[in-house]
């Protein structure tokens, strides 16, 4: 009878060591069963299950501060995961799919809960729409990419859905129209790029839709500085035209919503 309960005992702690012994291997060497991972001052890095090296379910990853960086659920048998990023308070900050450790299909961004931009993903690289938002969840811009380089329409609205700037970029450079409208919808600049260098003729309007004046470029090269010093001399004296500057967009790329009130706010 005592031998028996000895077994019992033996085999029920063997079963407990099974279920909680972690960061195994097997004997190929391959990782098995639940693992962790902490930094040299013992905080968790992350948790997650493996099973013939290859993660499987839940995998979660922490920040310093012991909240949770990341959640990703993999499929068994596949390289997919589906995502959740979190900061440092624990609020989400991106939803999306990684294919092995590169994003892959649509990725959405949040601030404080709301959504504000979407991207594309094909391989690590931006592929096709984004978009971003502004912080009351109306559309600011929406771009196209390929291969992680703009490319095709790029577009920027004010606040009430009406178009504001369209331009054409190809590899990551602008190349073709480039317009710009008043909140009114009448033409406020009509040009055009050549490899990102102002090109033909640049035509600028007031708000009511009248040409006022046109620039003639050709590859970065002004060809008529004598209008742009004439309107020079304008703004200099009585006629003081907040429009006649109409900053370069392609400097507020990493801050569209910038760029869009610096726009609004010059007109006032």
């Amino acid at each position: 009878m005592r031998g028996l309960m000895i077994g019992l005992f033996l085999l029920i702690s063997g079963c407990i060591y099974a279920q909680t012994a972690v960061n195994q291997v097997d004997a190929k060497g391959q990782k098995q069963g639940v693992w962790s991972k902490k930094d040299a001052q013992g905080k968790l890095l992350y948790q997650a299950t493996f099973k013939d090296d290859k993660p499987v379910g839940e995998m979660k990853r922490f920040h310093p501060n012991g909240k949770i960086k990341a959640e990703l659920n993999f499929t068994e048998g596949s390289e997919i995961s589906d995502a959740k990023l979190y900061d440092e308070r624990g609020k989400l900050v991106a939803t999306g799919r990684y294919n092995g450790q590169k994003k892959t299909g649509e990725w959405t961004y949040f601030v404080e809960s709301k959504m504000v931009s979407s991207e594309t993903y094909l391989n690590g690289q931006k592929n096709g729409t984004s978009k971003r938002f502004y912080k009351t969840g109306e559309l600011l811009e929406e771009s196209n990419w390929l291969n992680d380089k703009l490319d095709g329409l790029y577009r920027t609205f004010f606040q009430d859905g009406k178009s504001y700037l369209e331009c054409i970029y190809s590899e990551g450079k602008r190349n073709g129209t480039f317009k710009t409208s008043f909140s009114n919808g009448n033409p406020e600049l009509d040009a055009f790029y050549t490899n990102d260098l102002q090109n033909k003729d640049w035509k600028y309007y007031d708000e009511a839709g009248k040409l006022r004046y046109t620039l003639k470029y050709e590859l970065g090269k002004l060809l008529n500085p004598e209008v742009q010093d004439s309107i020079n001399l304008l703004k200099a004296g009585t006629y003081q035209s907040k429009e006649n500057n109409i900053p370069d967009p392609a400097k507020f790329m990493q801050n569209p919503e910038e760029y869009m009130h610096l726009m609004q706010n010059r007109k006032q």
